[in-house]
């Protein structure tokens, strides 16, 4: 009697589902070039800091915090700020820029912004601007909505 092993139809079958498994997971885990930012071949948009920003929050310093909604303005360009202030709008006095005008800026590697305050770190996404110099340590958070276009 001669013995033969045998796969059965199940575990035949479980090794084909394992291996589609496998497959998904492996083509799901891919990334194609055209799915990070700056890149405008599809995919993911870029986000840039140029664009017309409204203060909505300052956190933090020694005043209180306070809320704003289209009375503080920043245009921000490639290397200046336009702010704009509304008449009669009281500041917080931690903002850097008191008066409306025109300030130059710089851009940092590490991902800070440079303004005549001193260094705030940056958070941006496309819809939100978030500005800080150490809020634990008496520092002040800022917070920019961008203006729809």
């Amino acid at each position: 009697m001669r013995f033969e092993p045998r796969i059965s139809i199940k575990i035949q079958t479980m090794k084909h589902i394992s291996f589609l498994f496998a497959l998904m997971i492996l083509l799901g885990a891919c990334k194609r070039d055209s799915d990070t930012p700056g890149n405008t071949g599809g995919g993911l948009q870029p986000v840039y800091l140029e664009g017309e920003w409204r203060l909505v929050l300052v956190e933090g310093g020694f005043a209180p915090n306070t809320s704003y909604t289209d009375e503080v303005v920043w245009f921000i360009e490639e290397d200046q700020i336009n702010v704009q202030i509304a008449d009669g709008t009281a500041l917080n006095a931690n903002v850097p820029f008191q008066t409306a005008g025109v300030y130059p800026f710089e851009e940092s590697p590490d991902n800070a912004l440079i303004l005549a305050g001193g260094a705030f770190n940056m958070s941006l996404s496309s819809t939100n601007l978030v500005l800080d110099n150490n809020l634990p340590a008496d520092g002040i958070r800022m917070t920019f909505e961008r203006v729809a276009e």
